[in-house]
């Protein structure tokens, strides 16, 4: 099942990171939502095995726009004995290179915007 594998994934590679993940129940209290929609989640083998995987990303933080962004990844290995192994690992590579590139969202989402925020302690007036 792609979207229980991706969900697990996500949620290991952020605890990882040092965050708390909590279950749709506690979303009133998270600093930020996130949540994706699996378009494609496919692997061909024709000399080598190919994994795409797609999906839609919505990042939510509790302050803050919204981010949605589709990520699009591929994965991809020798076909040289077509061994279960072999054939998972370029899903297997997809789905940490969606990973980085969802993690990079987050960070994103929740970064505080330090371009909009004034400095008061200087005085300066710019016209």
């Amino acid at each position: 099942d792609p979207l229980a594998w991706n969900r697990e994934s996500v949620k290991y590679d952020l605890e990882a990171q040092g965050a708390k993940v909590v279950d749709a129940s506690q979303a009133a209290d998270a600093d930020v939502s996130v949540s994706g929609l699996i378009q494609l989640c496919r692997e061909d083998m024709y000399m080598t095995v190919n994994a795409s995987l797609v999906v839609d990303l919505d990042v939510q933080p509790r302050k803050g726009e919204p981010r949605k962004r589709q990520i699009h990844t591929r994965g991809a290995t020798a076909a040289m004995l077509a061994s279960e192994g072999e054939y998972f690992h370029a899903l297997r590579d997809a789905r940490q290179k969606f990973s980085i590139l969802a993690m990079s969202e987050i960070v994103q989402a929740t970064k505080p915007d330090l371009a909009n925020r004034a400095s008061s302690a200087t005085g300066t007036k710019v016209e």
